[in-house]
Protein backbone atom coordinates (compact mmCIF):
# COMPACT_ATOMS: atom_id res chain seq x y z
CA UNK A 1 0.00 0.00 0.00
CA UNK A 2 1.22 3.41 -0.88
CA UNK A 3 -0.37 6.34 -0.25
CA UNK A 4 -3.47 4.21 0.19
CA UNK A 5 -3.52 2.79 -2.55
CA UNK A 6 -3.42 -0.51 -2.63
CA UNK A 7 -1.28 -2.00 -5.60
CA UNK A 8 -0.83 -5.67 -6.95
CA UNK A 9 1.87 -7.65 -5.78
CA UNK A 10 2.76 -8.80 -9.46
CA UNK A 11 3.50 -4.72 -10.19
CA UNK A 12 5.84 -4.24 -7.32
CA UNK A 13 7.81 -7.61 -8.18
CA UNK A 14 7.92 -6.43 -12.15
CA UNK A 15 9.43 -3.38 -11.11
CA UNK A 16 12.27 -4.71 -8.69
CA UNK A 17 13.37 -7.38 -11.80
CA UNK A 18 13.15 -4.72 -14.21
CA UNK A 19 15.55 -2.48 -12.02
CA UNK A 20 17.85 -5.05 -11.46
CA UNK A 21 17.48 -6.12 -15.15
CA UNK A 22 18.96 -3.11 -15.90
CA UNK A 23 21.97 -2.70 -13.73
CA UNK A 24 22.99 -6.77 -14.40
CA UNK A 25 23.07 -5.05 -17.74
CA UNK A 26 24.88 -2.54 -17.64
CA UNK A 27 27.19 -4.81 -15.56
CA UNK A 28 27.40 -7.23 -18.02
CA UNK A 29 28.05 -4.82 -20.66
CA UNK A 30 30.58 -3.32 -18.81
CA UNK A 31 32.67 -6.88 -18.37
CA UNK A 32 32.20 -7.87 -22.32
CA UNK A 33 29.83 -10.13 -21.55
CA UNK A 34 27.14 -9.75 -24.44
CA UNK A 35 30.43 -10.33 -27.03
CA UNK A 36 30.04 -14.08 -26.24
CA UNK A 37 26.09 -14.28 -26.77
CA UNK A 38 24.52 -14.69 -29.74
CA UNK A 39 21.06 -13.22 -29.16
CA UNK A 40 21.23 -10.32 -26.53
CA UNK A 41 17.52 -9.43 -26.32
CA UNK A 42 16.98 -12.94 -25.91
CA UNK A 43 19.53 -13.13 -22.72
CA UNK A 44 18.15 -9.88 -21.57
CA UNK A 45 14.65 -11.49 -21.21
CA UNK A 46 15.25 -14.49 -19.92
CA UNK A 47 17.20 -12.44 -17.24
CA UNK A 48 14.26 -10.77 -16.61
CA UNK A 49 11.77 -13.76 -16.26
CA UNK A 50 14.26 -15.23 -14.14
CA UNK A 51 14.54 -11.93 -11.74
CA UNK A 52 10.69 -11.76 -11.83
CA UNK A 53 10.23 -15.43 -10.45
CA UNK A 54 12.97 -15.17 -7.96
CA UNK A 55 10.73 -11.14 -7.00
CA UNK A 56 7.83 -13.20 -6.81
CA UNK A 57 9.31 -15.51 -4.01
CA UNK A 58 10.41 -12.51 -1.80
CA UNK A 59 8.11 -12.45 1.20
CA UNK A 60 7.93 -8.76 1.25
CA UNK A 61 6.12 -8.96 -1.89
CA UNK A 62 4.01 -12.46 -1.69
CA UNK A 63 2.97 -13.02 -4.95
CA UNK A 64 3.83 -17.11 -4.14
CA UNK A 65 1.54 -18.97 -1.17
Amino acid sequence: MIGGIVISPIVAACVLAMTATFVLSLLLSRLGFYRIVWNRPLVEVAMFCILLAAAGRLPIIGIST
